[in-house]
């Protein structure tokens, strides 16, 4: 009998150990060796959503939807050294979203392990309602087929440098996170490239940067750097953007369904 799957839990708490000097924390390309392993992954498991791949217990494909549930888990929890590379070549699905076809995809692994077809084709059909497939989709034609990545503009952020461990820069933006990155490289030459520990879409920047001056005002050190756990800061920031409608759907999601539950990329 095949264990019951494991679900993620919360998002990463504090930073991680170790030095960030060619890429900062989440912005890593994807490595050559993993690079045909998720295309192949996430065309079967699209293949399946859609309808036009039938499911199986097959370790291939058993396989392909553990490493195409390991792409959702990493934007979830921010966790991992290319996190926001994969939520860019997804589209910026939000990390509460991702959280839920991770999970998804986990029960049909399970299920399919258990040969139990009706709970298999339950979970795909869930992810039917979602745009699941829309993630898919994106991820494909810029993995396989070339496509450039949408920039897409106006974001809360909370970034990290490996040259300071115990401070956040916290900020918003009208721009794009690349951006704020490469101001970041100018003005602190010296320091290990700056990552991203979480960012959100957000529909009014302005009043996002004055919300995170007045949250984070106790901890500030200055020039955007705040002086506090990370943890802390995402449950906060992301707790009052939410509390304020700040948070913007992912680009493609114009008719937003509530029972989706779909946020902005976190």
């Amino acid at each position: 009998m095949a264990k019951k799957p494991k679900l993620i839990a919360g998002a990463l708490s504090a930073v991680p150990d170790g030095r960030f000097k060619r890429f900062g924390f989440g912005t890593s390309p994807v490595p050559r060796d993993e690079w045909d392993q998720r295309i192949t992954s996430a065309e079967r498991v699209l293949g399946m959503i859609e309808g036009h791949v039938r499911p199986d217990a097959s370790e291939a494909t058993l396989d392909c939807i553990s490493v195409t549930k390991g792409m959702f888990s990493r934007i979830a929890l921010c966790d991992r050294y290319d996190w926001f590379s994969v939520a860019r070549m997804m589209g910026y699905p939000s990390s509460e979203f991702s959280r839920q076809v991770s999970h998804g995809l986990a029960y049909l692994r399970f299920f399919l392990a258990q040969g139990d077809m009706d709970g298999a084709e339950r979970e795909l059909q869930r992810m039917r309602n979602v745009p699941a497939a829309d993630c898919l989709h994106e991820f494909l034609a810029i993995a396989r087929d070339g496509r450039h990545p949408e920039n897409e503009e106006g974001w809360a952020y909370i970034l990290w440098s490996s040259s300071e461990r115990d401070l956040l820069h916290i900020g918003a933006s009208g721009g794009t996170v690349d951006e704020v990155l490469a101001r970041l490289r100018r003005d602190y030459p010296g320091h290990d490239p700056f990552g991203v520990m979480a960012a959100w879409l957000v529909h009014d920047p302005l009043e996002a940067y004055v919300l995170v001056r007045e949250i984070f005002d106790a901890e500030m050190v200055g020039d955007g750097f705040y002086r506090i756990g990370l943890g802390e800061a995402r449950k906060r920031l992301g707790g009052q953007l939410s509390a304020r409608d700040l948070l913007a759907l992912s680009p493609w999601h114009e008719e937003p369904d509530p029972e989706a539950s779909l946020v902005s990329a976190r």
